[in-house]
């Protein structure tokens, strides 16, 4: 069966808050959804329900040249 939304990327940085539900609806329905975060704890460990379907990317912002 084919997804609504497989074929679409979905890159986003999220908080807390309603975002984590929204990307997870929009993983649930095929999108290729890409979490960009911090590459210290992520906050899938503490809900991974919310980060269920959803790929990761950790990224040090603060360091010039880090990937």
């Amino acid at each position: 069966m084919d997804q609504l939304l497989e074929g679409i990327r979905v890159l986003f940085m999220e908080q807390a808050a309603a975002l984590p539900f929204a990307t997870r609806h929009l993983a649930d329905l095929g999108a290729d959804a890409i979490r960009v975060e911090s590459h210290r704890a992520s906050a899938a460990q503490l809900e991974p329900d919310l980060f269920r379907s959803k790929r990761r990317l950790g990224l040090d912002l603060a360091t010039a040249g880090a990937p």
